[in-house]
């Protein structure tokens, strides 16, 4: 038999947990934990819970946002600041986080739909593309700047990615000639 103090603090832990990850906002003139803190039976405890969550749940859908948890998003503003940092990957973004790179990943590719690794290197790519564009970089320096310590690596990379090498890519989108 579970008690309703039991049912009370669980349902308490669900809202913080839901607040914390952003999965819910915080409501205006309504707060979910004091109000069971004042409810006294397991069915009502639950129900009210279930509502509430469901009442959320269906304001963020009627809002249109695609729901990314802090953690997410926290993890993509840091993709977006350090992706040209040779040693950022996704074991060091993990440790910045407090969370094994494997929950990470598991959320990552969760929530945006593409891996961790495939993101971070879709990024690395764009801007390549963009800096080979422009004839006076060399492509080790693209390399460089796009946080690849190896030249040829990069070249592997960017051809799995573009399709074409980064030599063959710059012949065709040359700003100046």
């Amino acid at each position: 038999q579970v008690s309703p103090e039991t049912v009370k603090r669980f349902c308490s832990g669900l809202w913080m947990s839901f607040l914390t990850e952003g999965i819910v906002g915080a409501m205006e003139n309504h707060d979910p934990i004091r109000q069971l803190e004042n409810m006294r039976h397991k069915k009502e405890i639950l129900d009210y819970t279930a509502r509430a969550i469901l009442e959320q749940c269906s304001r963020v859908s009627q809002q249109g946002r695609t729901f990314k948890s802090k953690l997410i998003e926290t993890c993509l503003r840091v993709i977006d600041q350090e992706y040209c940092n040779p040693h950022f990957n996704l074991t060091v973004m993990a440790g910045e986080l407090n969370v094994t790179p494997n929950y990470l990943s598991v959320r990552f590719k969760e929530e945006t739909g593409v891996g961790f690794v495939k993101y971070l290197l879709e990024k690395q790519m764009n801007r390549a593309k963009v800096l080979l564009s422009d004839p006076t970089i060399k492509i080790y320096e693209v390399s460089s700047l796009v946080g690849f310590e190896d030249e040829k690596y990069f070249s592997r990379q960017f051809k799995r990615m573009v399709g074409s090498s980064p030599k063959e890519y710059r012949n065709r989108h040359t700003v100046y000639q």
